[in-house]
């Protein structure tokens, strides 16, 4: 967890699967306690296969 002077004022990074992180951040808008925003970060590895990908 950091705080940030930013956009936003708090950062969190969770290690969840997509569906899971979905659940909590549902639960947490519903709510109405704060406001959340996911961003899916990507490991190198993925990254490397995806441009695996595009280089075909």
């Amino acid at each position: 967890m950091y705080f940030d002077f930013g956009e936003d004022d708090l950062v969190c990074i969770i290690d969840l699967p997509p569906v899971s992180m979905a659940a909590v951040s549902l639960t947490v808008e519903a709510s109405g306690a704060l406001h959340t925003r996911a961003t899916p970060l990507l490991p190198l590895e993925e990254i490397e296969t995806a441009w695996r990908e595009v280089v075909r």
